[in-house]
């Protein structure tokens, strides 16, 4: 394995290697020392729509765990954090394009419902933001509950 690098076809011993990081780190992620033998975890249970630069906070109960990758739901929370990670990025960009068919600098939650019944691209936009917000919910929340059981 070539030295700084986080994601290789193959490790020691012909074990597939893992992403050494995911998620976002304010909200739900992981990372790995760079043996690839343990991976920790930290992640809340909820996120709610905030009046901040990312529209967005961390919410709910919050756990941490540092376990092997062979550990039961080791892949299941992985894989929802990486999934949280594409919704919020996806909901960052619905944001914005909603930011821009409106003409506003800011964006609240009222904005976003309001937007609903506003013209097409706002109301698209809106509709996206809402879609992303519900799935990284549901994301959070699940790995939150598989890290939990580790």
């Amino acid at each position: 394995m070539e030295t700084g690098e986080a994601n290789s076809n193959a490790i020691s011993g012909g074990i597939a290697a893992l992403n050494a990081t995911g998620g976002v780190a304010a909200y739900s992620h992981y990372y790995s020392t760079s043996d690839y033998k343990k991976f920790t975890f930290a992640t809340y249970s909820d996120v709610d729509f905030a009046a901040d630069p990312d529209n967005l906070k961390a919410s709910g109960s919050h756990v941490t765990k540092t376990v092997a990758p062979t550990v039961l739901f080791f892949e299941a929370a992985r894989s929802n954090i990486d999934m949280f990670s594409n919704d919020y990025t996806a909901y960052q960009a619905a944001l914005a394009s909603l930011a821009v068919a409106l003409g506003a600098a800011i964006v609240t939650w009222s904005t976003v419902i309001g937007a609903i019944a506003g013209g097409a691209a706002a109301s698209a936009a809106a509709g996206i933001a809402i879609d992303q917000f519900n799935s990284m919910e549901n994301h959070i929340g699940q790995a939150y509950g598989y890290v939990n059981n580790m």
